[in-house]
């Protein structure tokens, strides 16, 4: 009985080394860390739902995830001040850069010229994604 019970523990020990080196081997040392640039401008009914995701996305699979939303000149709405609310809050992780112009187009991937010019203090380590939540096609790199 008492044997049965140590190859259940070695068995399970095992299986759970297995599953942790898999895990990093698949995501990799750069896949751990991403830094999203929400790029908002009239997004007063979205914004809160996208930085919601994104954290649950950074719980559930333990990765680290910054945020930093861009607010692009708008007037009309109040994307500025619920920003200011998710990045005011002492767990959010959440920043926000006001007055950025957005005649620059901005890909999936941020170049260097486009960091210089944005003042985000983010680890070089990290990924930076760049998301126009104006456009379909940004949007798909958020993770589900």
């Amino acid at each position: 009985m008492m044997v049965d019970l140590i190859w259940i523990v070695a068995a399970y020990a095992a299986a759970a080394c297995c599953v942790r080196w898999w895990s990093a081997r698949k995501g990799g040392a750069g896949e751990k860390e991403s830094h999203f640039v929400l790029v908002a401008g009239n997004h007063q009914m979205q914004i809160e739902g996208y930085v919601r995701a994104l954290r649950h996305f950074a719980w559930r699979t333990g990765r680290e995830v910054g945020i930093t939303i861009v607010l692009e000149p708008s007037s009309v709405d109040d994307t500025g001040k619920i920003a200011s609310l998710l990045a005011s809050r002492t767990d959010g992780g959440v920043g926000v850069v006001r007055g950025w112009s957005s005649s620059v187009e901005k890909g999936g991937q941020a170049g260097g010229a486009a960091m210089e010019r944005l003042p985000l203090g983010i680890p070089p380590q990290r990924r930076l994604v760049w998301v126009n939540l104006s456009n379909e096609e940004h949007l798909r790199l958020l993770p589900r």
